[in-house]
């Protein structure tokens, strides 16, 4: 019940917030090249990744937007690309394309070690670059929401008129897009 509880006012937060969080993700890339805590933002903004936290770190040896070293980023023309072992063990891959904060994360890779921290901030600083009433979670639901909506845009149901197997194939869709995202 708390659980159900918390996703709908996650929920009722995302969709009241929804375009300032839109207009958040360009602001935190215009301020990602000076400001470690706005770059691991925009970060998250850009690509849903979780936020993670030190902790976890330290107890599991999986990381997150926030905890990511030097090792787990690399570029090619036009693009950053993250791959780190996250949450449970699951690979987590993003590859970014906006130049402002390719640039900015090159910025803050440039000079480390591979097992230096990309971002050396608390993330309650990175928290505390989202606008207010935002959590960084939000950002992720926002990108899985986009995604799922532009995945969904594209697909046109075949309607026999059979409602049973109109609701297997509906649900069939859903399922995947679910899963895709």
């Amino acid at each position: 019940e708390v659980e159900k509880a918390n996703a709908e006012k996650k929920w009722q937060r995302v969709l009241a917030n929804r375009p300032k969080i839109e207009a958040a993700i360009s602001q935190l890339s215009e301020r990602a090249q000076e400001s470690p805590a706005h770059a691991a933002a925009a970060l998250i903004a850009h690509t849903g990744l979780r936020p993670g936290s030190a902790e976890s770190v330290k107890a599991t040896g999986h990381y997150c937007a926030t905890t990511m070293e030097a090792r787990h980023l690399a570029f090619t023309e036009g693009a950053a690309h993250v791959e780190y072992v996250g949450k449970a063990g699951k690979v987590n891959r993003a590859t970014v394309t906006d130049p402002k904060l390719v640039s900015a994360l090159r910025k803050h890779a440039e000079g480390k070690g591979p097992n230096d921290r990309l971002f050396n901030v608390p993330r309650d600083a990175v928290a505390a670059a989202a606008p207010a009433g935002v959590k960084l979670k939000d950002f992720r639901t926002t990108v899985a929401t986009v995604a799922a909506e532009r995945q969904l845009s594209g697909i046109k149901p075949t309607i026999t008129g059979d409602a049973k197997k109109d609701a297997r194939h509906v649900v069939g869709i859903l399922k995947q897009v679910s899963i895709d995202v």
